[in-house]
């Protein structure tokens, strides 16, 4: 069905357009500059968004941005076809997931090909067409999750790190109020909202989560959530505004900047710890070294490493492993007449210029140590006799039998609770799901997880 629909609408508009083929309607399809063009030949104003990397604003065409959805409703039904054209070629990976998985079905259980540290900062990848990082979680028909099937009496467990990235952020910071505020195991984005609104922590979270919880209150602490996941890194205002925007909340979008500078300001060592990689890219760009990061400024290690007679600037993590960071280089940036550091990512077979500054340092630090913690917490989940199956970003998973799987659940929790001694006790925190397939998995609350250790 899925090839049928896109061939038939590929037919259908490569008339409009006076392409002699399907493949050169595709081909048009797949260069936004074509695409572009080609709305604007129908007379569309074609909607733009914000670009942090390039600091201008650039057409917004992607299935994500809701000003391009809108145009699925537009009265001339050419554009309508055209956009659904795009949105149906853009399926195609889909389409290629879908068949790759009717294929393994054919054969016996599904493999989980993994590429180790396929990401720059050390994350899987996936490998023989199979990349389950890539598989929709919360899309409105998770088809692929669901097809992700225990076999007869197993059942799924799976533990998801709770806001790692901000937990860690926090300490690597040493924004100390906030490590603790997690320790205690009290809400951060209530918490949040207290700056936002200059409410107490006491009322918002009575009016958010109380028995007498109100929209407002449900609002003001969403509000504060959207700033703790998204105003970590350096976010601007602008971007902050679009992303918000794109997901409907009109409100947050409308209150950008009080939101970024309220975040700013309660987080002001976050803040300063963006400043200060900026000086560790400064230093390795010098041939430097320095240690910095976390309560002692000794977290981390910059400096220049040789490999194969290459010297390369890195940072070494906690438990040895490094981010690589080759050829580190200051340029001048063309499109906004400003120096910046540049160095060359490896991607697809050769390197590519990567620019970076430093709060994009502070998240590939965050990514990188998240993911050194998250290894570090499955190998114990391994050496509890727990056989993990899957690693879908910060999130470890496994089938296990019916009779196995409160025990495993239990291991999961302990685990991935547990830190490692360079982290204090009690930042980390975990949700664990269990269930038939990977689409419908259901939370555990706090008596079955009383009633698992009860049963070991």
């Amino acid at each position: 069905n899925l090839i049928s629909e896109r061939e038939r609408v590929l037919d259908n508009l490569a008339g409009t357009f006076n392409f002699a083929t399907r493949e050169d309607m595709l081909s048009a399809l797949r260069s936004k500059p074509k695409f572009v063009g080609m709305l604007e030949q129908l007379g569309v104003e074609v909607p733009t968004k914000w670009s942090e990397a390039k600091n201008e604003f650039v057409p917004a065409t992607a299935k994500t941005d809701k000003e391009f959805l809108a145009l699925l409703e537009h009265p001339d039904s050419n554009v309508r076809a055209l956009v659904e054209t795009k949105l149906s070629v853009s399926s195609s990976i889909e389409m290629t997931r879908t068949e790759t998985f009717l294929d393994v079905a054919s054969r016996g259980l599904v493999p989980v090909p993994l590429r180790y540290a396929s990401a720059h900062t050390g994350r899987y990848g996936g490998s023989e067409k199979l990349n389950f990082q890539n598989l929709p979680k919360r899309s409105k028909d998770p088809v692929l999750r669901r097809a992700l099937r225990a076999i007869d009496g197993h059942l799924w467990v799976a533990a998801d790190s709770s806001q790692i990235e901000a937990r860690l952020n926090a300490y690597i910071s040493n924004q100390t109020d906030l490590v603790q505020l997690f320790i205690d195991g009290r809400d951060p984005y209530v918490d949040m909202a207290t700056e936002i609104y200059g409410k107490s922590y006491d009322e918002i979270m009575a009016l958010a989560k109380g028995d007498n919880a109100t929209k407002e209150g449900k609002q003001m602490r969403n509000l504060g959530k959207e700033a703790v996941l998204a105003c970590g890194y350096g976010m601007s205002a602008n971007t902050f505004g679009y992303r918000m925007e794109l997901t409907g909340n009109h409100q947050a979008a409308e209150m950008k900047d009080v939101i970024v500078n309220a975040y700013r300001r309660k987080n002001d060592r976050i803040v300063a710890f963006w400043r200060e990689c900026d000086k560790v890219l400064d230093v390795l760009c010098r041939g430097g070294s320095m240690r910095f990061g976390g309560p002692n400024n000794d977290l981390f290690f910059a400096t220049i490493k040789r490999f194969h007679g290459v010297e390369i600037p890195v940072i070494m993590m906690p438990n040895g492993t490094y981010l690589f960071y080759q050829n580190l280089r200051k340029e001048m940036d063309e499109q906004t007449g400003r120096l910046g550091f540049v160095y060359d990512q490896y991607d697809n077979g050769r390197f590519k210029p990567k620019r970076i500054w430093g709060s994009s340092l502070v998240e590939n630090l965050c990514q990188c140590f998240a993911f050194v913690v998250l290894k570090w917490q499955a190998l114990n989940i391994v050496n509890d006799g727990y056989q993990i199956n899957i690693n879908v970003h910060d999130e470890w998973a496994g089938v296990y039998p019916k009779d196995k799987v409160k025990s495993a659940v239990l291991s999961y929790y302990r685990n991935m609770k547990r830190v490692p001694d360079y982290l204090p006790t009690g930042l980390l925190d975990c949700e664990v799901d269990i269930g038939i397939n990977y689409a419908d998995l259901h939370t555990v609350d706090s008596a079955y997880l009383e009633q698992a250790n009860e049963t070991v």
